[in-house]
């Protein structure tokens, strides 16, 4: 997966680093250029074995004529790319990366790669130079001259509208989550049977036993505790930390985390992941707890009501994914939701405020912002994106066209035969 991203954020560093295939101007295209963009090719379109040759010619077509229109951006005196904007954009890419891949999974991968994320940065400096340089001289030279006229989206949607997919019936939303939490007596009590657990284990008792008597994850517990393999990035750093420097056999100190406490002992290690058994202790809220629950929930909801939902957010709700946006969930299939919920959605109006419903371990209120009916899109919500598609396949026509140009007075020549 993390490659797959760095892909579609730049090019991969050589592989094969085998022969040259082409040259222009000064400046070779390597097998390996050819080798990488197909790979990922393959990701995004399946190719079959007798289309791969074909595919590898197109694919060096392509190459030139990057090269050819780069060549021309450089010569040109009006296009400067600074350090400064390399600089941003690989910063922009990096923090989007992290943001779509979570931060622990990005980092995970890093040293999967054996990167650090500056040895990323620095890996693909060029790479964004010529980009940017490119870029730039489609915006100076090719979109100025492009014009996509009102029939050419109205005939681009009624050829293909049979062959987009239908999207869902469903809603747009926003949420507060109140979830139910154990009084700190209950913690306090878990907590003390924890480290009651761990030093039994610490005067030699044996974990599968222990984790058989004690561990309130009745399916690990049937096994001595064993949850398998996990991988490195899937617990938070100062919990995988701890885990990672065990040895063989020794165990974690407990460690509190949602749902109770948790006592981890090292089965086998390997490079990037572990093998690993526990006991739980869980912290399990009472009927005291679900009532004070419901009296905050209630609370929320007047207030919700009195001084607006995205002020009820900010003061009640504890779902850290969505409270710095208002509570915004986006957008819902009505398939996902309970019919309880999907119901009461129906029959409310945009804007209307909805719940409270317990579901997942708490209290949701809902503000219902907009429903959508589902099946084929109309052409007014396609529009921006269908004029999207024209103009890209626009600017890759005008470029192929300006690459035959230059290539009449700049040294490109083939050497593969089997590209050419």
């Amino acid at each position: 997966m993390f490659k797959f991203l760095l892909l579609i954020f730049l090019a991969q560093d050589t592989l094969y680093k085998d022969k040259v295939v082409a040259i222009v101007d000064k400046n070779p295209i390597l097998l390996s250029d050819v080798e990488e963009a197909f790979e990922f090719f393959k990701l995004l379109k399946p190719i079959l074995k007798e289309e791969e040759k074909e595919a590898k010619k197109k694919i060096l077509e392509q190459l030139i004529e990057n090269e050819l229109i780069l060549y021309e951006a450089k010569k040109d005196t009006t296009i400067k790319v600074t350090e400064d904007e390399v600089e941003e954009f690989i910063e922009s890419e990096t923090k989007r990366m992290k943001m779509q891949m979570g931060d622990s999974a990005f980092k995970a991968e890093l040293r999967r790669e054996g990167l650090t994320e500056e040895d990323l940065k620095e890996k693909y400096r060029d790479q964004v130079e010529r980009n940017l340089y490119i870029q730039k001289y489609i915006a100076r030279y090719i979109s100025p001259k492009i014009q996509i006229t009102p029939q050419e989206l109205e005939d681009f949607y009624k050829k293909y509208i049979d062959s987009l997919p239908e999207v869902p019936e469903g809603f747009e939303l926003a949420h507060i989550f109140i979830p139910i939490r154990p009084s700190e007596k209950i913690v306090e009590r878990a907590k003390e049977k924890a480290y009651n657990v761990y030093r039994e284990l610490k005067t030699g008792a044996d974990f599968g036993y222990i984790a058989l008597k004690y561990s309130d994850d009745r399916i690990s517990a049937e096994k001595g505790g064993d949850i398998g393999f996990i991988e490195k990035g899937t617990f938070p750093p100062q919990i995988e930390e701890k885990i990672f420097s065990l040895k063989k056999g020794e165990i974690t100190e407990p460690i509190q985390g949602d749902f109770g406490f948790f006592i981890f002992q090292l089965v086998e290690k390997k490079e990037n992941k572990v093998h690993l058994r526990q006991i739980v202790i869980a912290t399990l809220p009472d009927k005291n707890d679900t009532l004070r629950t419901k009296q905050k929930v209630q609370k929320a909801l007047l207030y919700a009501e009195e001084k607006g939902f995205e002020e009820a957010v900010k003061k009640y709700s504890e779902d850290p994914l969505t409270k710095q946006r208002d509570g915004y969930l986006g957008f819902v299939p009505i398939d996902n939701l309970k019919p309880e919920v999907k119901n009461a959605l129906l029959n409310a109006k945009d804007g209307d405020i909805v719940g409270p419903f317990y579901l997942d371990f708490g209290y949701h209120i809902f503000k219902r912002i907009s429903y959508k009916k589902g099946g084929k899109l109309p052409f007014d919500e396609l529009k921006m994106q269908i004029q999207n598609i024209l103009l890209q396949r626009k600017i890759q026509e005008k470029l192929k066209e300006k690459a035959e140009e230059i290539k009449k007075r700049v040294y490109v020549e083939i050497f593969d035969k089997e590209l050419k």
